[in-house]
């Protein structure tokens, strides 16, 4: 996930450089932002995450507002959508699925066994 957030110098690239570094800054503050809120339950470390993303994203334009860059909606844009991104991705790895119980019997020359296996 590092490795996806550091820009990459590639000569006619499709995404400038400008919102690769916004969608860095987002994925970074959207899971900073996850995190701070993981003990919560349900859905908040994800609306945690999506506001830390968007925050940050609309203090830049802000910034960018008061004369201190060009602001451009695509750059908030590009923050939330790295935001989108780390906020899905540590959900579908933190799904927890319920581990099933698997009873099968065992029958040798001497005894019979009863077997419980726990599969995941």
């Amino acid at each position: 996930m590092v490795a996806s957030m550091l820009p990459m110098n590639v000569d006619g690239q499709i995404i400038p450089k400008d919102k690769q570094l916004h969608l860095g800054v987002g994925m970074f503050f959207g899971g900073w932002s996850y995190a701070v809120a993981n003990d919560r339950s349900g859905w908040k470390p994800v609306i945690y995450g999506m506001v830390g993303a968007t925050g940050i994203g609309g203090l830049k334009e802000l910034y960018d507002l008061a004369g201190g860059g060009t602001p451009e909606l695509m750059d908030l844009g590009a923050t939330m959508l790295g935001g989108a991104i780390s906020v899905g991705i540590i959900k579908l790895c933190s799904i927890k699925r319920k581990p099933k119980l698997m009873v099968y019997g065992v029958i040798d020359d001497k005894k019979a066994q009863l077997k419980l296996v726990y599969t995941f």
